[in-house]
């Protein structure tokens, strides 16, 4: 039952994330093609109070609910389509974190235009940009995880776990074959026990006089 509540967890934070990011995505563009500041820092501080609520919530417990979840079936959080979901949403991260101070500045921008009722300033565009810039990455690595999540492809060379566990076992056996192959080495160079009973017989008889060399 456990396992249900985390999946519907995880799904639905996986679902905030990308709704949210697209729903704030679209209504800053659609803000930003008015050129209105009133209605620029309207729409922005709104999309600010969105990206606390839903965005951020989600995105903080979107790795406990992982986690737990991969723990409960009994994935290695080391497999290969687990290790690239956690690199891209790392680099969702990296893009996301600068998005959310610069939809901070461009609202701070445009009520300052607007109660100044002045056009945008130049710094705003710039800002602008960037932003717009930014969240192409972070989108297309979204997109990414969630086709991961459904999929589960088997991605060898993300393979953490296996990889390490096959180099483990080449070197165990490397290990052994050396091992083996000294101990026969070894066994090979010691003198069998009939050889070494002729051995003596042959240093006896060498070092026992005979009557012919007793009589010369």
């Amino acid at each position: 039952m456990l396992e249900e509540w985390l999946l519907l967890a995880h799904v639905t934070g996986a679902a905030v994330l990308f709704g949210t990011g697209a729903g704030i995505a679209f209504f800053m563009v659609m803000a930003h093609r008015t050129r209105d500041p009133a209605l620029i820092a309207h729409v922005a501080g709104t999309v600010v109070i969105a990206d606390t609520v839903f965005t951020a919530t989600s995105a903080i417990l979107q790795p406990v609910t992982g986690y737990l979840l991969a723990r409960m079936i009994g994935w290695d959080l080391s497999e290969g389509w687990i290790a690239l979901s956690l690199l891209l949403y790392v680099i969702t991260g990296l893009f996301w974190l600068p998005v959310v101070w610069i939809q901070i500045r461009l609202r701070d921008l445009a009520r300052a235009a607007a109660a100044s009722a002045s056009a945008l300033p130049p710094a705003y565009f710039s800002l602008y940009r960037v932003w717009f810039a930014f969240g192409f990455p972070a989108f297309l690595a979204v997109i990414g995880i969630l086709w991961l999540m459904l999929t589960k492809p088997s991605i060898p060379y993300f393979n953490i776990g296996q990889r390490l566990a096959t180099r483990s076992a080449a070197m165990v056996m490397l290990n052994h074959f050396s091992r083996t192959g000294s101990e026969s080495h070894s066994l090979s160079a010691e003198p069998k026990p009939a050889q070494v009973e002729t051995l003596g017989t042959l240093t006896t008889a060498k070092a026992r006089p005979t009557m012919s060399t007793l009589t010369r």
